[in-house]
């Protein structure tokens, strides 16, 4: 299932979006359920946003 624009704005490095840069990331998004306390990024791990030319390093405080 297809991310809604809600669900987008609910997702930090997403809430500052604007409305229509949301709307173009939508085709690319699935929403997934996880296990409480699965990982599923790690340090170091890159998050590129193509259609709106920006990329994001994840990085965890110590």
């Amino acid at each position: 299932m297809q991310a809604s624009l809600e669900q987008l704005s609910q997702i930090i490095v997403f809430a500052g979006l604007e409305i229509a840069e949301k709307i173009s990331l939508q085709p690319y998004t699935q929403v997934q359920r996880h296990r409480k306390a699965e990982i599923i990024l790690s340090e170091g791990s890159e998050l590129v946003l193509s259609s709106i030319s920006q990329k994001f390093t994840i990085l965890f405080p110590r």
